[in-house]
Parts: structure tokens; C-alpha cells; sequence
């Protein structure tokens, strides 16, 4: 969203490209992962964690306008909660723990 909506800003910060976006707001790392044939594994480049966050906050409430839920005063209704009664407890947990031994 910021190389469409901050490339100027991007620009002068020196993040206009994913690189140093990514150098700058993520740590990468080499993870194993199933290959989609389901055959083997692959080595695949991840994004592990995110640093510099009220940073990249700064920048994304520039083109952003985030509203939370305080800041909106919206009525939300309330949860009606409903608690099961399971009937024949004790034969579901016996029966259970004895197919599954």
C-alpha cells in the first residue's frame, strides 16, 4: 500500500524499493516448508519479526486514517452466551480415552 499510495515519501526516506523496506521494518529468515507437491521440503525466505514499528506506524498514519473502536463510539451489541450441557459426560470422556488407547 505505501509503493502506491507514499512513493515520494519512500523515496526520500531511501525505501523505494522492498529491500530496504524490508532491511529497515523486518528480519528475515530461512525457514523449511513443505513443498506444495507434499513431496519434499523447500528452503523459503520469511519474514520472522517487524522492528521499528512506531516508525512504520508514523509513515502508514500519513496515508491512513485509523479509527479505533474508542474513537468511534459505536453501540455494540451484547454477546448472547450459551453454556451446552453435554449429557452422558462421563461415557463421552470414557469412551474417548478408551478408543483412543
Amino acid at each position: 500500500m505505501q509503493s502506491y499510495l507514499q512513493k515520494d515519501g519512500l523515496k526520500a526516506r531511501g525505501l523505494e524499493h522492498f529491500d530496504a523496506w524490508a532491511s529497515t521494518f523486518g528480519e528475515i529468515q530461512l525457514a523449511m516448508e513443505l513443498a506444495p507437491e507434499g513431496t519434499g521440503f523447500q528452503l523459503k525466505n520469511r519474514f520472522a519479526n517487524f522492528f521499528n514499528l512506531p516508525e512504520l506506524m508514523t509513515m502508514f498514519k500519513e496515508i491512513a486514517d485509523i479509527k479505533t473502536p474508542d474513537v468511534l463510539n459505536l453501540p455494540v451489541p451484547k454477546a448472547n452466551s450459551c453454556i451446552p450441557k453435554l449429557h452422558n459426560y462421563d461415557f463421552a470422556i470414557n469412551g474417548v480415552t478408551s478408543k483412543s488407547l
